[in-house]
């Protein structure tokens, strides 16, 4: 959900949940302490958020995710044959996310539909900020329940 796909082509339109910048200091005195060499499988947020937030600010994702041409998705997707296909998902993302530029998404459903035809990535993009989806109920809930609609068939034969 609200993948983070790729940098905002001119930089940051928006604060991260309306937040002031962190200074840069902040992640190059991380990257210099001993937390960087510790190894964390998960962290309750929001632990290490000012990291993030720095990393996003400051457009140093491709440093830390890997070089987005030869690891991001839309690299796989280029490259991979329109014979293989692509596998079934969905995309749930807020208009107003400040945290995950929502165009990332729009332009990766754009370019698989270009590529591999209509029926493969659903996006469904509904008002509300990073993490909107939290407190949404299958049953209650239209958007939810249409997104999922076919992918739990695609996925698990359900």
């Amino acid at each position: 959900m609200y993948p983070w796909l790729k940098e905002k082509e001119g930089g940051r339109t928006k604060k991260i949940f309306g937040a002031e910048d962190v200074p840069k200091e902040v992640l190059e005195d991380f990257l210099k302490s001993e937390q960087r060499t510790e190894i964390v499988s998960s962290i309750v947020p929001p632990g290490r958020f000012e990291i993030a937030f720095s990393i996003a600010q400051q457009g140093r994702k491709g440093e830390f995710w890997g070089d987005e041409d030869a690891l991001g998705v839309f690299g796989v997707m280029e490259r991979r044959n329109v014979a293989e296909g692509w596998p079934k998902m969905v995309v749930f993302h807020g208009l107003d996310d400040t945290a995950v530029p929502v165009d990332g998404s729009v332009e990766f459903e754009e370019k698989v539909r270009g590529k591999f035809g209509k029926g493969h990535l659903k996006l469904v993009l509904e008002k509300g900020e990073h993490g909107f989806d939290g407190e949404a109920d299958l049953e209650e809930t239209g958007w939810l329940k249409e997104g999922l609609e076919g992918i739990a068939e695609a996925w698990l034969g359900a």
